[in-house]
């Protein structure tokens, strides 16, 4: 399947988002066309613009709770104009799925927690007309009932996961940042995830919430690799 995922729209973020760009390397390794579409100093209207150009089968939405009226809104935009299936996934699907199923009818589905291998399974049972109950990690709504799938295993070896796609980000847009030193303003930025999951408790954060208790590190080698490809490849010379 042709899926386009988005960022919503925003202004000199910190870093690319490196989650939406593992979940497009992992996909496009397993046998679909993923595209990523960033928000980064885009507005609403570039973003379904895009949507237009591709032409995709499905759409996904990264959302967390501080952008999640943007999403919403761009996730009707893109069912009322292409009347196409729309994911969320992300912190805020995560933790509020009832609360985004019953509200917003132009959502189709949810994919909680980890979302490589939901997401992948997803797309190949929507691909070829198969049941979905037997997915880990989705939500979504049955005969008007909201169904919550179990929750999806954690993947234990993350050296196995490709890199980010970073080919779809301008990733000298996050240079202009102010947080970012102003010496490396003209160099694109990287950022990288070396670790999931977090021991700890702490109210005010997500993390233990959408990627569990038990921390998963990548190993050294594995995060060099990454590291001497952003700068090799993509010029890269701060990396979050």
């Amino acid at each position: 399947m042709k899926i386009v995922f988005l960022t919503p729209p925003a202004k000199n973020w910190l870093f690319p988002p490196s989650g939406i760009a593992y979940l497009t390397s992992f996909l496009n390794k397993n046998g679909h066309e993923a595209i990523i579409v960033e928000g980064n100093n885009k507005t609403l209207n570039d973003l379904i613009q895009a949507v237009g150009r591709i032409k995709p089968d499905i759409a996904g939405i990264s959302m967390d709770t501080s952008s999640r009226f943007l999403c919403l809104e761009l996730a009707k935009k893109i069912k009322t104009i292409f009347n196409i299936p729309i994911i969320l996934w992300g912190p805020h699907p995560t933790l509020m799925p009832d609360q985004l199923l019953k509200n917003y009818p132009f959502i189709d589905y949810l994919v909680r927690n980890e979302v490589e291998y939901s997401c992948l399974n997803l797309l190949n049972a929507l691909e070829n007309g198969k049941n979905l109950d037997k997915i880990k990690g989705i939500s979504y709504k049955k005969d008007k009932q909201i169904i919550h799938n179990e929750r999806t295993d954690p993947i234990i070896d993350l050296d196995n996961l490709p890199f980010p796609e970073y080919k779809f980000f301008d990733l000298k847009g996050y240079s202009k940042n102010p947080e970012n030193p102003p010496e490396l303003k003209d160099y694109p930025v990287g950022s990288i995830i070396s670790s999931r999951g977090c021991p700890y408790h702490c109210t005010f954060c997500s993390t233990s919430h959408l990627w569990g208790h038990k921390i998963r590190f990548r190993t050294p080698k594995n995060v060099v690799d990454e590291i001497e490809l952003l700068y090799f490849k993509y010029g890269t010379r701060y990396i979050v």
